[in-house]
């Protein structure tokens, strides 16, 4: 008999922390790519390390962010990588990490005009382009939301492809981005030509992964955060941020 209470019990526990994740991306930039079949970048090196760590199984999927984040919420997707970490989000994710910070800047064609200040950013000629669904720190959110001809000079956009479509068809004054995802394009010769990175600071705060409430257990996210200690302590996360210049 205490050999089968022992056995069930083991079985528990495999069931328990058993650990099969769904991690979200998309085709862009320094975070992830899709080459040749495989998916790699920064964001998806970082996941692989950290699920890896945890014993856990794991597939990604191609989501635009808006999606996906709704996605999260709902428990159908478990994982999403670089997220700011805001109350409204608190709500529905386990917030693991950080991986990194992340600096959001204004990103143009030239122009004469230095963008210093975010108010500047609602007095250009053309409108600011942002993706649905992110945010962009206090300062600038706030902002947009004291008049409505603030929110007259955004342009939301779904997917980040269509910011650079939109800034060659001049239809916007430029857009807000991860300043270290800039960099690596201009460093592959991927930027448009001659993109400019204005001094002001849009936001620059920590990112982290961020598990669904809906379809991580306590228990699991518990696992999870040790991994990431024991990742954080052998230096192989900081190895993987130097890498992409994300240090």
């Amino acid at each position: 008999m205490l050999k089968y209470v022992c056995l069930a019990l083991v079985l528990f526990a495999c069931d328990l922390f058993s650990c099969d994740i769904t991690v979200r991306v998309e085709q862009y930039s320094a975070q992830s790519q899709k080459v040749t079949g495989r998916w790699q970048g920064l964001d998806v090196e970082l996941a692989e390390l950290l699920l890896n760590e945890a014993h856990c199984e794991f597939d990604f999927v191609d989501l635009p962010w808006a999606r996906s984040l709704k996605l999260l919420e709902n428990g159908e997707i478990d994982l999403m990588m670089s997220v700011t970490k805001t109350d409204e989000r608190e709500q529905f994710a386990y917030f693991v990490g950080p991986q990194r910070f992340e600096t959001l800047v204004f990103v143009s064609p030239p122009m004469s005009e230095e963008i210093t200040q975010v108010t500047q950013l609602f007095s250009l000629n053309n409108p600011v382009a942002i993706q649905t669904g992110s945010f962009y720190g206090e300062a600038f959110m706030n902002t947009l939301a004291q008049s409505e001809r603030n929110k007259d000079k955004i342009v939301w956009v779904t997917n980040n492809q269509t910011k650079a479509i939109l800034l060659k068809s001049q239809r916007i004054s430029g857009y807000l981005e991860a300043k270290l995802n800039i960099m690596f394009e201009q460093q592959q010769g991927t930027a448009m030509p001659n993109l400019k990175i204005h001094p002001l600071i849009v936001n620059k705060a920590a990112v982290y992964f961020a598990f669904s409430k809906q379809s991580v257990s306590p228990a699991l996210v518990s696992k999870l955060k040790h991994a990431f200690l024991v990742l954080q302590k052998s230096g192989k996360i900081d190895s993987i941020l130097a890498k992409y210049g994300a240090k």
